[in-house]
């Protein structure tokens, strides 16, 4: 009977096992994870950018912008 539960607890973890195997130990895996989460974080910047620039705008202050060009 002990080898029935262990049998079963060891088949449930082997999508676990294969997870930590092949994507969390993976570098490149790892690398693409990194690159999804700083999108976000970008994403989530320039969206409060444009509720911040929008906010302006609605108040009616004006706001000087100064843009330079990259050579």
């Amino acid at each position: 009977m002990f080898l029935v539960y262990l049998y079963t607890i060891l088949n449930s973890m082997q999508g676990v096992f294969i997870f930590v195997c092949y994507c969390v130990l993976d570098q490149k895996v790892k690398e693409e994870w990194t690159k999804l989460f700083d999108r976000r974080k970008m994403l989530g910047q320039l969206q409060s950018n444009i509720q911040w620039s929008n906010s302006v705008r609605d108040s009616g202050q004006e706001v000087f912008t100064i843009r330079t060009s990259a050579s």
